[in-house]
């Protein structure tokens, strides 16, 4: 134990004990500091405790009593104050040693046994803090990532937060810390790091507390994962869904995703009177004319039987319920060489099919024309003496006035008669 001046925090007395725990001897008190016990850093976490004169023997937490061979020594202090109302108020600071299973992690971080399996855990960092946010241990990993992200040489003792120098991010952490602090256990992906983008890192953080010996909670230990990796490919797949959702949303064209069964598992329009959502589960025939569902869902099980494309035109219903004609394409969705679903792209081709009919039917009607055209032609040929072109005498009009001849001589013979 130690007695202190209350001011100045001066050594007044050290009892025997002590100075045998820190391995001090033959020691002058004129000369002898806290300096000698702790070091500057703990000193100034644990000062304006020292501060506060409580009336009650309290307890400061678990804190590290340096060794005079420079070795560490977990203990618990106390402390109380005496003659606090008098000039030379002074306090007791008492240490009490804390055996392996009582601290919150063995002095020197883990024992060798932990030690060997954290270490080869590969890609897994894992540190123990106390209730005061300092280092009571880390593996390797955990030093090599705090020297990447915030070119800190961390040290067992020192405070975590100290390292780290973006403010919204020392914010965060101190905010999860005092959640496992206060029991929770807590899961989490986080993204810390300097601002430049290749210094962020993406981390999945479980934070659980520790618990002393007398079921109080003396500290907290956190398992993180770099998860960098997986965020950027759920990043590039958001931005890929976002794409082809706005591709989907936007094409006039129906895409239509079924089963098997030619149930519904994705539209991109509203079918007919009924939305995209409330057409999940429906029979996509039900939008195809009576005379065409025979065929489309002969179509529909030879893509899934053949794993090849396949393609139908028919008469379908639009979300204005109007019958248009429709080219619809069916491509199997294939997973592990297996049809997991169709998706179908129906187009509308109605007014190139109207077109196709027009230009049908003006053909027709040319062929027509110039069929006419051309007997009208033949004809006004047997009409002439000379043909139009040469101007030479017609056979086919001697011919055709004989055999009008021949007609009419043969009609007036059996009037004749």
């Amino acid at each position: 134990m130690w007695v202190c001046d209350l001011k100045s925090l001066k050594i007044i007395h050290v009892n025997e004990a002590l100075l045998n725990l820190a391995g001090h001897e033959n020691v002058d008190l004129e000369t002898l500091a806290l300096e000698n016990f702790f070091s500057s850093k703990d000193i100034a976490l644990f000062l304006p405790n020292l501060k506060k004169i409580p009336v009650e023997r309290c307890s400061l937490g678990h804190w590290r009593l340096r060794h005079k061979k420079n070795r560490l020594i977990w203990v618990e202090l106390f402390l109380q104050a005496f003659d606090a109302e008098a000039k030379t108020a002074r306090i007791l600071l008492t240490a009490k040693p804390l055996a392996l299973n009582e601290a919150t992690i063995p002095p020197h971080g883990y024992n060798q046994l932990d030690h060997a399996v954290f270490e080869n855990l590969r890609g897994v960092i894992i540190f123990s803090l106390d209730a005061q946010y300092r280092y009571l241990a880390f593996t390797s990993l955990h030093k090599e990532t705090m020297r990447l992200i915030w070119n800190a040489e961390i040290e067992i003792g020192m405070n975590m937060l100290d390292y780290i120098t973006r403010a919204d991010d020392r914010a965060k952490a101190k905010h999860n810390f005092d959640q496992a602090l206060h029991g929770e256990l807590v899961t989490l992906d986080e993204e810390y790091g300097e601002a430049q983008e290749a210094k962020r890192i993406w981390w999945e953080n479980r934070y659980s507390p520790v618990y002393g010996a007398n079921g109080e909670i003396v500290g907290l230990t956190v398992l993180v994962i770099d998860i960098t990796r997986r965020k950027q490919v759920e990043n590039a797949l958001r931005i890929n869904e976002a794409r082809l959702r706005s591709i989907t949303a936007n094409v006039p064209d129906y895409i239509v995703e079924v089963d098997k069964n030619g149930l519904i598992l994705f539209t991109n329009h509203p079918m007919s009177d009924v939305e995209a959502q409330n057409a999940l589960g429906q029979d996509f025939c039900k939008w195809v004319s009576d005379e065409y569902v025979s065929l489309a869902r002969e179509k529909l099980a030879l893509a899934y039987s053949s794993g090849n494309v396949q393609e139908y035109e028919a008469l379908s219903m639009n979300h204005l319920g109007e019958l248009r004609w429709y080219m619809t394409y069916l491509s199997p969705v294939i997973v592990n060489n297996r049809t997991q679903s169709v998706v179908l792209i129906s187009r509308d081709i109605t007014a190139r099919k109207k077109a196709v009919d027009d230009i049908l039917s003006t053909k027709e009607a040319v062929e027509n024309m110039n069929e006419i055209l051309q007997k009208a032609f033949e004809r006004e040929q047997i009409a002439s003496r000379t043909d139009t072109l040469t101007g030479a005498y017609n056979r086919r009009y001697f011919l055709s006035l004989s055999n009008m001849r021949f007609w009419f001589l043969s009609v007036i013979r059996i009037r004749c008669r």
